[in-house]
């Protein structure tokens, strides 16, 4: 059993994290890191040289503090993709389909592709012509790298975004 020491006076099993990356994040010391760990899942790794126990990493972990707020009633929507386009995509074409409607609205959308060294990573796209990089569901951790706080700067600008992403990645955004 490993504890992950976030902020000051909070732990974490190292169980129960979900390697969302909110706490990288939102430091604003850059002290924490999330690093592949022995068990083959992202964990946040703190320096403790450059953390200041301010308590952000603590107050942004969806998995310290939660609150699901789901509506009463939700307002429910259907798409239906092309033929051609279910035939790209591995979950029926609701994806790229919803991203294309964003992009026409020149929108974000953020999603997981493949980097340089083969890793899943979010990226953060604005034209058609990349959407191929985030088609296909990649199956493993998805690195958040610094993804949340280029959402929050391209909403604070107005801008509108599509995030795809795990429930414990929406739920660390949401929370960040």
């Amino acid at each position: 059993e490993v504890l992950i020491f976030i902020g000051e006076n909070t732990m974490i099993d190292s169980k129960n994290c979900t390697g969302c990356g909110a706490c990288e994040n939102i430091c604003p010391r850059n002290a924490i890191k999330m690093v592949y760990s022995n068990r083959g899942f992202y964990v946040p790794q703190i320096d403790e040289e450059l953390c200041n126990n301010c308590g952000k990493c603590s107050r942004v972990c969806p998995q310290i503090d939660f609150e699901l707020k789901n509506l009463k009633r939700p307002k429910a929507f259907a798409i239906s993709a092309s033929d051609e386009e279910r035939l790209k995509s591995s979950s029926g074409g609701f994806f790229p389909t919803l991203a294309k409607y964003i992009l026409n609205k020149n929108g974000y959308v953020v999603g997981v592709a493949w980097n340089k060294d083969w890793e899943a990573q979010h990226i953060i796209i604005d034209n058609i012509d990349d959407l191929d990089k985030l088609r296909f569901s990649k199956y493993v951790q998805a690195k958040t790298g610094d993804v949340y706080k280029k959402i929050r700067d391209l909403l604070n600008n107005n801008n509108i975004v599509l995030f795809s992403g795990t429930p414990c990645q929406n739920a660390g955004l949401l929370k960040y």
